[in-house]
């Protein structure tokens, strides 16, 4: 398998960003730190993170190429174009995919404002655990062609972005500037984060750290590495709405701490 982004972010010619697969963005970085897990502060990545465990890199990002690290010839060149035998031209996409997106062309002026102290992007790691999960998934409404429609939607993204090339985009949603809150809610349920192994035994603890600029917020969930059903759930979200969540009575959200790995 080739991971695209162990390749560089170079312009192509008609200006836009591409991946160079050129096997020269592959970082591996070995550090060690004189403290002690239980003491560190999951639940505040701003303070025990951002910069010291994880340092900042500009150019193309962590990936592990698994043909070069067991020393073999990759088995073909890897090319990211789009591929002849599935050209999907023309391109459709439903009129409702330009809700999601916006060319860079179109957005307003930024304007400077005075920045409250609760719009402040800050970044917390939750746990929620599985009977809690189970209890909202059971009052969740669930279609059978969900997955369906959500592939449908990815090729129709990718078309919106082939038909408006070579003009720069990006999700309207990050664009969104007083029009109310608004959060991007991914998913890490399926990284396979347990067969991992970098032969110093398997991690006591896995979360997202992605503060990205803007005032959109970011939700990531994972499975809990002590593989009880538990959630870890890493949150960029506005300091209000931190306060939100944290205010509820329900505490589904609950911050995650060296006692509950069992590390004191």
């Amino acid at each position: 398998a080739y991971y695209a982004f162990s390749g560089d972010i170079v312009e192509n010619s008609p200006g836009e960003p591409e991946i160079l697969c050129n096997n020269g963005s592959v970082s591996f970085i070995e550090a060690f730190n004189d403290v002690e897990l239980k003491e560190i502060n999951f639940y505040n990545p701003d303070e025990s993170i951002e910069g010291k465990f994880v340092p900042k890199k500009k150019h193309g990002v962590l990936a592990i190429q698994s043909e070069l690290a067991q020393s073999k010839p990759l088995s073909q060149l890897p090319s990211f174009r789009r591929s002849s035998l599935f050209p999907r031209h023309p391109g459709y996409y439903d009129d409702s995919i330009d809700d999601l997106y916006v060319p860079l062309s179109t957005l307003p002026p930024m304007k400077s404002e005075i920045l409250n102290p609760n719009d402040q992007v800050i970044s917390r790691i939750y746990y929620v655990t599985g009977d809690k999960i189970e209890h909202l998934q059971s009052l969740a409404n669930y279609h059978d062609d969900q997955k369906g429609t959500s592939q449908r939607s990815k090729l129709e993204s990718f078309n919106w972005v082939e038909a408006h090339r070579p003009e720069p985009s990006m999700a309207k949603i990050y664009a969104m500037n007083g029009d109310g809150p608004a959060v991007v809610v991914s998913s890490g349920q399926h990284l396979p984060v347990k067969k991992i192994n970098f032969e110093w035994g398997e991690s006591a603890f896995w979360a997202y750290h992605f503060p990205w600029a803007g005032k959109a917020g970011y939700v990531m969930p994972m499975l809990s590495p002590k593989g009880n059903g538990d959630w870890i759930v890493y949150m960029h979200l506005l300091k209000w709405q931190i306060e939100l969540i944290e205010a509820s009575p329900y505490h589904v959200f609950k911050p995650v701490t060296a006692n509950y790995f069992n590390l004191i």
